[in-house]
């Protein structure tokens, strides 16, 4: 059985954006990054924006546009980023 990414993009409920990735071409550390990206990029974020994000978070001016959430378990497997305009990245089994 082999798993695969899915990363979507929402603004709310619409999707915006799909790909589907194959097992073993992205780590996770890159696939936290490209999370960072997208969400950027479809919520239009300014470069200030950006960077605040990327400040520590106790750091004066952090904002927490694009935080990472994690929602995994042995069944399961979810991270997501950003608020309304979000990128959702999800394990699928073949």
């Amino acid at each position: 059985m082999s798993t695969e990414l899915e990363i979507t993009v929402y603004e709310g409920t619409k999707c915006l954006y799909t790909k589907i990735l194959k097992d073993g071409t992205i780590g996770n550390k890159r696939v936290e990054e490209l999370m960072r990206c997208l969400t950027a990029r479809f919520a239009g974020l300014t470069g200030d924006e950006i960077v605040s994000s990327y400040l520590k978070p106790n750091a004066k001016g952090f904002q927490d546009h694009l935080f990472i959430r994690r929602d995994t378990s042995p069944s399961r497997f979810i991270i997501s980023c950003g608020d309304s305009v979000h990128t959702v990245v999800r394990a699928i089994r073949e």
